[in-house]
């Protein structure tokens, strides 16, 4: 494996800990936290992780020697704390304020083949969050390409600024894009801006937010240092599967019969497993804790958001009829607007 792919391996491993898959390490360094503890904030968390990191490089004098014994306990780190001072200036406009002319060029700039990115970071830096959100796909070449017409200060400012609406398409942008310039970057796993990046793709998975959900299985399949844990990856592979339903992903929308709908269910989340490899007792555990993470997530669809959804018409969003079909098999129901109904009250919408 070349040293270009090792590293890359090396992120994917390490990124892919949000998933809260706990690999084997020996004598981590870093502090493990539970949910019996009290959240800590993001400043005590820097100024405890600090000691453990530089000691952990003294011991080994080698800047990637630091290992995270699980993923960072979130839950009192606030997204304001995370950002550039410049990201908090002005709040990012969501493109629905805008008008149909602006709308429809914004959504397709191919209409400006010559200047349609100078077009779309124009918009971005006016705060329209859907541009806004576009510009992750530069940030891995603005480091790798020291002439590149934006750099990277420039889109993590434009990136925080969106992903400070809380929208799991904006947090999810953010974190790939710090994700990616990471990778190019061959920053330090002691790089706190690593712990940052968990934040915000957690927060962005939290909300089944369809790019990053799908960025992480894609990292997770080209990751060989990666210890895969069989239930970890099917709850994910399952919340994927509905979001795509949900969204009306083309091939998971159809209308199907409650047979096809579990026959398709069982083939995404059990892709390239053959059926005799399929442990039925893994499978039924992860079923389990699917139901578990829906119930500590009852507002999940309920956040749900696409950055164009603007153009649907108000109250026509969510195919709730088949996410209720895959839903079936754990007991749950949503209902407008997303709400999360379990036993005899599940009534169809």
């Amino acid at each position: 494996m070349s040293d270009q792919n090792k590293c890359t391996a090396r992120w994917a491993v390490v990124g892919l800990m949000v998933l809260l898959v706990g690999c084997a390490q020996s004598e981590p360094d870093s502090t493990v936290y539970s949910e019996a503890h009290p959240p800590i904030s993001w400043a005590d968390y820097v100024a405890n992780e600090t000691e453990l990191r530089a000691a952990a490089f003294e011991r080994s004098r080698n800047i990637n020697s630091y290992t995270r014994a699980a993923p960072p306990d979130i839950r009192g780190w606030s997204p304001v704390d995370l950002v550039a001072s410049e990201a908090l200036i002005t709040a990012a406009i969501d493109l629905c304020t805008l008008s149909e002319t602006e709308t429809e060029n914004l959504l397709n700039p191919i209409q400006y083949p010559e200047d349609a990115f100078a077009y779309e970071l124009a918009m971005a830096e006016r705060g329209i969050l859907q541009a806004q959100v576009r510009l992750w796909r530069h940030c891995r070449a603005s480091i790798a390409d020291p002439h590149y017409p934006v750099t990277p200060e420039t889109l993590l400012r434009l990136l925080q600024q969106a992903a400070l609406t809380e929208r799991g398409y904006a947090m999810g942008a953010l974190a790939h894009c710090m994700f990616d310039i990471a990778d190019a970057a061959r920053m330090p796993h002691s790089s706190f801006e690593l712990d940052k990046q968990l934040f915000w793709e957690a927060r962005a998975m939290a909300q089944l937010d369809l790019g990053t959900l799908a960025a992480v299985e894609l990292r997770r399949s080209s990751a060989p240092l990666y210890e895969e844990d069989t239930q970890e990856r099917y709850l994910w592979r399952t919340l994927h599967y509905l979001a795509q339903v949900f969204s009306g992903s083309e091939g998971f929308a159809r209308p199907m019969s409650q047979a096809e709908r579990d026959a398709h269910l069982d083939f995404f989340v059990h892709f390239n497993h053959r059926s005799d490899e399929i442990d039925q007792t893994q499978v039924e555990a992860t079923q389990q804790r699917v139901k578990e993470w829906l119930r500590q997530h009852p507002q999940a669809f309920a956040l749900f958001d696409l950055p164009d959804r603007c153009r649907q018409a108000k109250g026509d969003w969510g195919n709730y009829d088949g996410v209720n079909q895959a839903l079936a098999r754990y007991g749950l129901r949503i209902k407008p607007p997303g709400m999360l109904l379990e036993g005899p009250q599940a009534v169809a919408p």
